[in-house]
């Protein structure tokens, strides 16, 4: 039986293939709280620090309700945002139906609806400078027809595209991650455009099977 011979500084695997490591006879420093371990290109581990929370924002499945029938469909008619895709209800009738996480310093953009009992998010706005990492998983609804889907894609308020168009369709069908990176100067809004849609129903009865993040990256 072969094992990969690959080593850590200077270490190489049992005849099992694992390491045995100790701190004495790895790191150079043993790291303090707050940091994480690091190998570089030479495989020396050192410690090395790493900034607070990064996960700025996210939504997730919540308290579900009844399936929809209802055709998604844009531009949504006075929305600041019109082409950016409804990611899910922080409440429908004042009752809070997805769990959702923002910190200082960025807010969600929102559609209001039946005179704000209802309220829709659908981006985010950014106000302190950096790089981040923006995701969604995300389904049409299962009323949808067979088939059906939505092509979206993260932009800029401002139209710049910030990853690829990504084509999203039922749970059991195409259901892919939507990622895109923004670099933020002063402040920046973003959310999913809307490029195409066919057949798709809003998704209400699959809370579970959203989740939507912003990341800071540096």
């Amino acid at each position: 039986m072969s094992h990969l011979s690959n080593s850590i500084n200077g270490i190489f695997p049992n005849s099992e293939g694992a390491l045995s490591l100790s701190a004495s006879s790895m790191f150079s420093q043993n790291p303090s709280s707050g940091q994480h371990l690091g190998i570089d290109a030479l495989d020396n581990v050192e410690p090395i620090s790493v900034s607070g929370d990064r996960l700025k924002a996210y939504l997730h499945g919540g308290n579900a309700t009844t399936s929809s029938g209802v055709s998604l469909f844009v531009p949504v008619t006075g929305s600041s945002y019109p082409y950016f895709l409804e990611l899910g209800p922080l409440k429908i009738a004042n009752v809070p139906r997805l769990v959702s996480y923002i910190t200082s310093g960025f807010s969600w953009i929102y559609n209001v609806y039946s005179g704000g009992s209802t309220t829709y998010a659908n981006g985010v706005y950014i106000s302190i400078p950096g790089t981040y990492r923006l995701s969604l998983d995300w389904c049409v609804g299962s009323l949808s027809s067979s088939g059906s889907y939505v092509d979206v894609q993260w932009q800029t308020g401002g139209g710049t595209a910030l990853g690829p168009i990504t084509r999203i369709g039922r749970s059991n069908e195409k259901r892919n991650s939507c990622i895109g990176y923004v670099e933020v100067s002063t402040t920046a809004t973003v959310g999913l455009y809307i490029h195409a849609i066919s057949g798709a129903k809003y998704n209400l009865d699959n809370f579970n099977d959203i989740f939507a993040s912003v990341e800071k990256m540096k």
